[in-house]
């Protein structure tokens, strides 16, 4: 069952529908407890890197993702956590 707030993101007319398809896609994986990542989205649809990136731009740049690059104690990238 969808929340209200994910209606409404999947209600806005300003939201094409690529973004649309990745954003259920990301609250299935959520749903399931899936490691949210590009290569596990990527590995699940047809869509090329190129399009993937561009519905992820969509979506962050709409404001209903954020994606967060987790550092260890040294510094370096370790794990990205997909906010939305």
């Amino acid at each position: 069952m969808l929340s209200n707030k994910n209606k409404e993101v999947l209600a806005k007319r300003n939201l094409s529908l690529k973004a649309k398809g990745l954003y259920v896609l990301l609250l299935l994986l959520k749903d399931q407890g899936e490691i949210i990542d590009f290569k596990n989205v990527s590995s699940l649809v047809s869509d090329g890197r190129d399009s993937i990136t561009t519905a992820i731009n969509e979506l962050k740049k709409k404001g209903i993702l954020s994606i967060e690059r987790l550092r260890d104690d040294y510094g370096r990238f370790y794990e990205s956590e997909w906010l939305f």
